[in-house]
């Protein structure tokens, strides 16, 4: 008869050891060990990223993600550390304050991985957002609420990659706008919320029709002010176009308007 090559001790040390890293309660015999090696290992990747990300984010509690991303793509080790497979936060992200929040990020669907992590993005108590996702290589951003910031300048600027975000809530407390969207040369889609009060370019974007309606329908009316004539929409030429050539109307104090002609109708120019 072969000697047996292990003690019937050391197999009940190793069950009991599996037992700790794994909080359960689960037998195993000779032939289950190693998928109780497996069951520790994956265990052990849970801990880590649940301790990485209560430290990160403070339990949940941060609200100051200044910086809290930025990646610079310039920056030989700073490049490219946030992608799919490593940003997985575990709790919505709520920040009261974000410049550069996001800058650089990799993830080439920030809406997927939110919605795969089960986590809420919400920005609507975000009073500073500079340059939060300028930079971006991601293809879509969630909804941007933008009604309580005072400055979006470079909000999105050079993200070559952005072809869409969910919707953007305007906020007339927005002081600043420089390069909000500079060189986004995808960015197509848009919903738009709110009210729109300050001059904002759209020079590179190839908006579609319904995203400019959106667009206009939420500019403040500035018709009779002495704000009249003071703030600009900068469209892209072809969209220019293409706007002009929609026949469908809307209504401004009675008067039926196309919303190519409601841009100026509402005291804005057109750029």
């Amino acid at each position: 008869m072969a000697k047996k090559k292990y003690e019937e001790a050391n197999i009940q040390a190793i069950a009991e050891t599996i037992r700790e890293k794994t909080g359960t309660e689960n037998t195993y015999d000779t032939s289950e060990m190693a998928s109780g090696v497996t069951e520790v290992y994956e265990a052990g990747k849970q801990k880590e990223w649940s301790d990485f990300w209560d430290l990160f984010q403070q339990n949940g509690t941060r609200k100051n993600y200044n910086y809290a991303c930025y990646q610079d793509a310039g920056h030989p080790v700073n490049n490219k550390f946030w992608t799919d497979a490593n940003f997985k936060p575990k709790y919505d992200i709520k920040p009261t304050t974000a410049n550069r929040g996001f800058m650089g990020l990799s993830v080439t669907d920030f809406v997927k991985c939110l919605d795969d992590m089960g986590v809420e993005f919400d920005l609507s108590q975000c009073g500073y957002m500079p340059n939060i996702f300028a930079k971006v290589l991601t293809w879509r951003l969630p909804i941007l609420d933008l009604s309580k910031t005072r400055t979006i300048s470079s909000l999105v600027a050079y993200s070559y990659s952005l072809k869409k975000i969910s919707k953007i809530i305007w906020g007339e407390n927005i002081t600043e706008a420089n390069g909000s969207f500079r060189d986004c040369a995808v960015l197509a889609e848009f919903e738009s919320e709110g009210t729109l009060a300050i001059s904002v370019s759209f020079a590179s974007c190839p908006l579609t029709v319904e995203t400019m309606k959106g667009l206009i329908r939420c500019l403040k009316n500035y018709a009779g002010t002495d704000s009249e004539g003071t703030y600009t929409l900068t469209l892209k030429d072809e969209c220019k176009t293409a706007l002009q050539a929609d026949t469908e109307t809307v209504e401004l104090d009675g008067v039926s308007y196309t919303y190519f002609e409601l841009i100026t109708a509402k005291g804005w120019n057109l750029a």
